[in-house]
């Protein structure tokens, strides 16, 4: 390794200003501070009463690009108390923060490990997702006692969730092995109560969730669905090369769907996902032509630990609560998704809102943000990403596209299709990308 990092209860080091957190250069001897990397992301106060220093365990991933951070401090809003936050090691600046931060609503993070697919924390906490909430669940959050797995790139809570109740003062140490995960901790059991390992338990990697691909696909068919001259579930299938429809398919896709209370819809791995009025997210297999049986995503009420009481409040139990997403999407007019996040307008507005949402779980981010400096139609309809666009279906029935880089999106609109153009109304309709069976 080039680069290493040390955490602790320090302010300097070397005598350059590094609260808490330091990057060191590997490659001298002895090893010396990094004078281009910095971050005053933890120098924010927590409480006075119980803590100097706040954080408690570090991992680096296995390729070296970013460093994940455990914390306790208790919940501030604003801060990365009681939180894990990911740190770009790449990154040249004095100021760098957080690419994502994943709060526990209050509760202590003792112990980071990182693997390719999964970050994961374990400490004290009941619940994952809740940085709108203190002491209890707030919206978004899931529940996840003493230990969770993250999605790497969107901080996210993956569907694993073995838990460890009673928790007692916490998991204290990780350790990642070739076959599974070594949890220290200072209790008897793993599960709820389910599983008697004294101080030290092992969950094998074969065990987890299947984290197969859930990204959203490069170069994928079209669908318009919900149109008014389609009939009720029918989603039409077309094929886009380079502008607007190049191709229609004869026989349309009978999804079983009604699209007149859909929102949005997006492909990820070989799911289907579509955002209905009620607030709920559900997910269906789909291969470009069959659907299958619809999930609904509840993740915030988990069958194992729902009715589970946490002890740390009379009656409490580890039960979350949904997303604010839900209540936005009976406004929502189009939705799509990409590199882990979820585009999405509501009726009158021209923001483009972004969240993060993590595909495997079903599980959207607790906060969402808006993309700055985009101004998106406010007759916007519909909304799909392929291969490095996003494209925009309006009520006019034109069909146009900008360049989408990560989170940002270029100002620059080209019209790629409508009626006069490619003989398609592009508008009042759920627009979606996905593999068909003979995509290109």
């Amino acid at each position: 390794a080039e680069s290493g990092v040390v955490i602790g209860n320090f302010t300097s080091v070397g005598g350059l200003l590094r609260d808490q957190m330091v990057l060191l250069d590997l490659t001298t001897v002895p090893p010396r501070v990094s004078s281009t990397w910095a971050t005053t992301s933890l120098s924010s106060r927590c409480s006075d009463k119980a803590w100097d220093s706040w954080v408690r365990d570090v991992a680096v991933s296995p390729d070296g690009a970013y460093a994940v951070v455990a914390n306790t401090g208790g919940a501030h809003l604003g801060t990365l108390c009681d939180s894990a936050a990911r740190f770009e090691l790449n990154t040249r600046s004095r100021t760098v923060g957080p690419t994502w931060v994943a709060s526990t609503g209050g509760d202590t993070l003792l112990s980071v490990a990182i693997a390719a697919k999964a970050v994961y924390v374990g400490g004290h906490m009941r619940w994952m997702n809740n940085s709108l909430a203190k002491g209890k669940a707030g919206a978004g959050a899931v529940p996840r006692p003493s230990l969770a797995a993250l999605d790497p790139v969107t901080g996210v809570p993956n569907s694993w969730n073995p838990g460890r109740h009673p928790r007692g003062v916490g998991v204290s140490a990780l350790l990642l092995t070739s076959s599974g995960l070594l949890v220290g901790s200072d209790s008897d059991y793993l599960g709820n109560t389910e599983y008697v390992r004294p101080r030290i338990a092992f969950l094998p990697l074969s065990t987890g969730v299947n984290l197969d691909s859930t990204a959203a696909p490069a170069s994928p068919d079209v669908y318009r669905a919900g149109a008014a001259d389609q009939a009720l579930g029918q989603a039409q299938r077309l094929l886009v090369i380079s502008q607007g429809a190049e191709y229609i398919w004869p026989d349309p896709v009978d999804t079983g769907i009604d699209w007149s209370e859909v929102r949005g819809a997006f492909a990820a791995g070989d799911r289907l996902w579509t955002a209905f009025a009620d607030g709920s997210l559900v997910s269906q297999t789909f291969d470009g032509e069959t659907v299958g049986e619809a999930q609904v995503a509840a993740p915030w009420a988990d069958p194992v630990w729902k009715d589970q009481q946490t002890g740390s409040a009379t009656t409490q139990t580890y039960l979350g609560q949904a997303s604010t997403l839900a209540n936005e999407l009976a406004d929502v007019t189009a939705l799509t998704y990409s590199g882990g996040r979820l585009f999405y307008i509501k009726s009158g507005s021209t923001a483009l809102n972004v969240r993060w949402f993590n595909a495997e779980s079903g599980i959207a981010a607790d906060t969402s943000a808006v993309v700055r400096d985009v101004v998106i139609p406010a007759t916007t309809t519909g909304l799909f990403v392929r291969a490095g666009f996003i494209y925009l279906g309006d009520a006019d029935g034109t069909l146009s596209r900008r360049t989408l880089l990560g989170r940002t999106l270029s100002t620059t609109k080209v019209v790629v299709g409508g009626p006069g153009i490619d003989g398609v109304d592009w508008g009042h309709a759920v627009l979606f990308a996905a593999h068909g069976p003979l995509a290109p």
